[in-house]
């Protein structure tokens, strides 16, 4: 019909008959991919619990230095969020717990949607390393109110 745009030829369209580009094809798959390996994750830090020692290697940075790397905690926030235990994921690793939701929501933007997955857009990659690397020297120092960052 003229004025009314055919639907087969809208981009991210899913109509029976209809092939989608390579593009998206490609993250389709690496979307389901991710989902796969994140599930999978998952799965192995509810079924082995990461506060019994020897179930996970433990940090090497933590071995080496003593202090508290930005991700040391995140298995035993992500067990505890699993578990629906938000105070105590918090208490592991507040930046994990805080950050998930935006790192989902990044990587379904990415892989669905961007043109070029696995890019943090424009300037996005600075603020995001000097956040981890902040939080990585304050939840090491050794005063209050810092003291209770550590896992």
């Amino acid at each position: 019909m003229p004025g009314h745009p055919d639907p087969l030829d809208s981009p991210g369209t899913a109509l029976p008959g209809r092939v989608p580009p390579a593009g998206e094809r490609s993250r389709r798959r690496e979307a389901i991919a991710g989902l796969t390996v994140v599930a999978g994750l998952v799965t192995a830090v509810t079924l082995a619990d990461p506060r019994h020692p020897g179930r996970w290697p433990s940090c090497p940075f933590h071995a080496v230095t003593g202090l508290y790397c930005p991700g040391c905690g995140s298995l035993r926030a992500v067990s505890d969020l699993v578990h629906g235990d938000l105070a105590g994921a918090l208490g592991y690793n507040a930046l994990t717990v805080i950050t998930l939701p935006l790192l989902v929501a990044f990587w379904l933007r990415t892989a669905l949607l961007a043109p070029t997955p696995g890019r943090l857009p424009g300037s996005g990659a600075l603020p995001v390393l000097i956040l981890v690397i902040v939080w990585g020297v304050v939840r090491n120092l050794p005063l209050a109110p810092f003291s209770l960052l550590a896992p």
